[in-house]
């Protein structure tokens, strides 16, 4: 179960049971009883990455930083189920924390996620 503590505002997760979830946005409403009993992190996947507007380029996935020069990159651990990596240090399962990573690497900037 994932807990209200962590998501940062305009986060994405899924809520529903198994197999029914749909993508919802955490706002400063959303009611944590129903949130901690429903909700579930959306699982980082390539689709995802593309949807967030990376691109592909092997071994990494890219974006523009919006607020500095340079990119940001993040690869794919192909060798486990270590999800995606950032610096080599930082595991992603879930796209709240790319979210999360992206907004601090950006000062502020939202990451562009449309479901």
């Amino acid at each position: 179960m994932l807990q209200a503590n962590e998501l940062r505002i305009g986060n994405w997760y899924n809520v529903g049971l198994t197999g029914q979830e749909t993508p919802e946005k955490f706002e400063l409403w959303t009611e944590a009883l129903d949130f901690e009993a429903y909700g579930s992190g959306i699982p980082l996947t390539h689709e995802i990455m593309e949807k967030c507007g990376f691109y592909f380029n092997h071994p990494f996935y890219e974006i523009k930083n919006p607020s500095a020069a340079g990119i940001i990159k993040i690869s794919f651990d192909e060798e486990g189920d270590d999800g995606f990596v950032y610096d080599f240090m930082t595991r992603l399962h879930y796209l709240h924390q790319l979210q999360t990573l992206f907004f601090s690497l950006t000062n502020g900037i939202e990451l562009n996620y449309i479901p």
